[in-house]
């Protein structure tokens, strides 16, 4: 079983450059080595407000995910340290 691999900025410029020569997802996923559905997840997610497909963006969306996404706690560091202390931490 193959391990999960975010698309990289060359992917995504790929896909874009497909997209505009009018290639198909399916062959778009071929050439990648990756599932159609990972391709149809890509256009779905990044997506300018325009409906059009661009690399440049689309990666600086997913990069912002990303960034967003590993964030430290949620909880102030006074309410940590309180459940640390509480549970013997």
């Amino acid at each position: 079983m193959k391990s999960y691999s975010q698309l990289s900025q060359e992917e995504r410029y790929f896909i874009s450059s497909s997209l505009a020569r009018s290639h198909s997802i399916p062959s778009i996923a071929k050439e990648l080595a990756r599932s159609p559905s990972t391709v149809y997840r890509e256009l779905h997610r990044n997506l300018r407000p325009s409906g059009r497909y661009a690399a440049a963006v689309a990666h600086s969306y997913a990069t912002a995910r990303r960034r967003r996404s590993r964030r430290g706690p949620h909880l102030p560091s006074e309410i940590v340290l309180l459940i640390h202390r509480l549970i013997g931490l």
